[in-house]
């Protein structure tokens, strides 16, 4: 691994810790230098959203305060062309397809899975994000509840699609969670549905099983300091593989519902 490799690593996961409302270190001299050459990598590098330190962090901005602010975010694509591209971790090596997700541009939900595992004789279709079956489950999930494609953005934690022999390590996912954070920032969704046990735990920096996750409306820390309610629910794949489950993530559809109805009040 190069020099520069480690720092894009380690500027990714100092992204991650921004989103969860880290504001500082104690450090010594010699990780101060570090972070200063940091600084300097990520002004060549493509622009990330500029971290609001906790203590300052305004409220949901509204009227020509939230224009300025959509309108000064780099465009949804820049971040796609970095997640086709991306070495900041060596899952990169692994990777079949990028899967940076799809979706509308102001989406009332943000739907974010865990990653594409891909087994050796697939072929899987361009777009394909949590699995062929999985995704027309989803796509029955989401009509069930009323929204349609134009309501709904749906991507991964893991931007890699690997082969089903790959299992991503943790420091893997929370790096490429800062991904994830980002484009919630452009997006501005409503609610953010996280599906599976990895998605929940990062989104909500919570460690707990998906079972107490669940069932709750939760919060979504963003590195801008605002914050978005998050529901936490079974992953497709479980859902396929274990049917009785169900009926509890139905429940949890309801609640993102109830909680959109909410927030259109």
């Amino acid at each position: 691994m190069t020099r520069g490799h480690m720092l894009r690593h380690l500027y990714a996961l100092v992204q991650y810790h921004r989103s969860c409302g880290l504001v500082g270190y104690r450090c010594k001299k010699t990780a101060e230098k570090a972070l200063h050459e940091l600084a300097s990598l990520a002004a060549t590098s493509s622009p990330l959203p500029k971290a609001v330190p906790a203590a300052q962090a305004p409220g949901l901005p509204s009227g020509a305060e939230a224009v300025a602010a959509r309108q000064a975010r780099p465009d949804l694509r820049h971040i796609t062309a970095e997640i086709n591209g991306c070495r900041n971790c060596p899952l990169h090596q692994e990777r079949v397809v990028a899967t940076p997700g799809r979706g509308a541009l102001r989406p009332k939900v943000l739907i974010v899975g865990e990653w594409l595992c891909i087994a050796k004789a697939q072929s899987v279709p361009a777009g394909t994000l949590f699995g062929i079956e999985e995704d027309r489950m989803l796509e029955r999930m989401t009509a069930a509840i009323g929204l349609s494609a134009d309501d709904v953005f749906v991507t991964n934690i893991i931007k890699c699609g690997v082969p089903d022999t790959v299992q991503p390590a943790e420091e893997q996912a929370i790096v490429c969670a800062a991904y994830t954070k980002r484009q919630i920032e452009m997006l501005t969704p409503v609610v953010v549905l996280a599906m599976g046990t990895i998605a929940a735990r990062i989104m909500t920096g919570i460690e707990r099983p998906l079972s107490v996750l669940r069932g709750r409306v939760s919060g979504c820390r963003l590195a801008s300091g605002e914050g978005l309610p998050l529901v936490a629910t079974y992953h497709p794949s479980f859902l396929l593989q274990n049917p009785e489950m169900k009926q509890a993530a139905w429940t949890d559809l309801q609640l993102v519902l109830k909680t959109l109805r909410q927030q259109d009040r």
